[in-house]
């Protein structure tokens, strides 16, 4: 385990380079592809771990009958709660086995965060998956990486490859502050940036006061976050057109990108099964996103249900993401209690050119508050009027909105911005 954990860079380009060998080549090859992975995970989940076994029991599921991959619907959806279940239980079980683990956890943004074990050579698997999107746009082993990290996964040293002058990167952590992130990148000189959308803008709008000159990126990528349009607006201004939007998570790495001007996310058909289920468990092209890893044996990932809200189209068979929505927990309570998805909020604030960051935050099921960072602040009594309006129009005249200006709006723990989230309880009685 010492040597995976430390050729494990190594082994990511490795496998970066086996990923790549074996793409195929038309829909029919991956499809193929799709029903060979996925019939051998379904069967060692079976075999190896009495939480699957359970699970395909109860479905009458028999993964050695498996034939067609529609039938994998017939299994039920995991939450990240079932997950949390299976991972706690078997760590009980062989504590021993997975002390060595390379452990990460998710930001908890929807509650409880989520710690995932993975051996290393699974580890170097989901760096491959980053790898290939860098790869696939352009990038060289000598071109010099600046990479914005959780604390957690900063280590501040050199890797065996960087010591030998392969993949040189310079790397800061998202807690710094945006005055220390953009001096390290101008003295970096990279040639490729990547980190999530709050510490991007944050870095942008810091540099864009400041005059900072931006040296031409190869290209960057925006990540761990919904990309807005206004996020997007701020950091191509400082950073230049080469966008890459990259869609990933903790658990299952990268999972699909899509550069500037492309109809859809180039999705990682061949590493991970895509399915969208509205919120009738029904397969939509609209709905929750459910995702299945064809690599990972070690806490298998099986119908997982992501938590994010995905517009999709087929093509070839194959679900294309047209669109991220966000998280499907970011959801307004309504008088009722009941609760409705918060999307209207980007039609509300994240359109108009002068909003450069906002964050709203529904206090009580009559009362929101939103901060707002503006390019120009005389416009605030003009800008305030046309959000109150628009607020107005779809929540009602009964719910108040107030709207408080700031010149910065500080990242959560996790390094994120949370654009919206409700503080009033799930079920609330009505006023009574």
């Amino acid at each position: 385990m010492t040597i995976a954990k430390k050729l494990v860079n190594f082994n990511a380009y490795i496998q970066y380079k086996k990923l790549q060998s074996n793409q195929p080549k038309n829909a029919e090859a991956l499809k193929a592809i799709q029903f060979n992975k996925l019939k051998r995970l379904l069967s060692f989940s079976y075999s190896n771990f009495e939480f699957y076994r359970e699970l395909m029991d109860n479905a009458r599921f028999d993964p050695e009958k498996f034939h067609d991959l529609e039938e994998i619907s017939l299994l039920p959806v995991i939450t990240k709660n079932d997950y949390r279940e299976f991972t706690e239980h078997q760590l009980k079980k062989h504590p021993e086995k997975y002390a060595q683990y390379f452990k990460d956890h998710t930001s908890g943004s929807t509650g409880i965060p989520l710690v995932v074990y993975r051996t290393w050579s699974e580890r170097a698997y989901l760096l491959s998956k980053f790898l290939r999107v860098f790869f696939n746009n352009g990038y060289s082993i000598f071109d010099t990486t600046f990479g914005i990290l959780a604390p957690t996964r900063y280590s501040g040293r050199d890797s065996i490859l960087q010591k030998l002058g392969i993949m040189p990167r310079v790397q800061a952590q998202f807690s710094d502050p945006a005055e220390k992130l953009a001096r390290m990148f101008h003295d970096s000189k990279a040639d490729v940036l990547y980190g999530n959308v709050s510490s991007l803008v944050q870095m942008a709008l810091h540099m864009e006061k400041k005059g900072m000159a931006v040296k031409p990126l190869k290209f960057y990528l925006t990540t761990g976050e919904e990309l807005d349009e206004n996020s997007a607006k701020t950091i191509e201004r400082v950073f230049g057109e080469n966008l890459i939007n990259h869609y990933g998570s903790i658990e299952l790495s990268t999972m699909a990108y899509r550069k500037k001007g492309e109809k859809y996310f180039n999705f990682c058909h061949d590493t991970n099964l895509l399915e969208i289920l509205d919120q009738n468990g029904q397969a939509s092209e609209t709905g929750s996103n459910i995702v299945t890893d064809f690599h990972i044996y070690s806490f298998p990932m099986v119908r997982y249900e992501l938590g994010d809200q995905l517009e999709t189209a087929r093509e070839d068979g194959f679900p294309m993401i047209k669109r991220i929505k966000g998280r499907k927990d970011a959801s307004v309570v309504m008088k009722d209690g009941s609760k409705e998805p918060a999307y209207f909020l980007f039609e509300i604030f994240g359109k108009d050119l002068l909003v450069r960051q906002y964050k709203v935050v529904q206090e009580a099921w009559d009362l929101f508050k939103a901060e707002l960072v503006i390019s120009d602040l005389n416009e605030k009594e003009n800008l305030s009027k046309k959000i109150i309006a628009r607020f107005e129009h779809y929540m009602g005249a009964e719910v108040r909105l107030e709207i408080n200006f700031v010149d910065e709006i500080a990242p959560e723990a996790s390094g994120k911005i949370a654009k919206f989230f409700s503080k009033v309880p799930e079920n609330r009685a009505s006023d009574r």
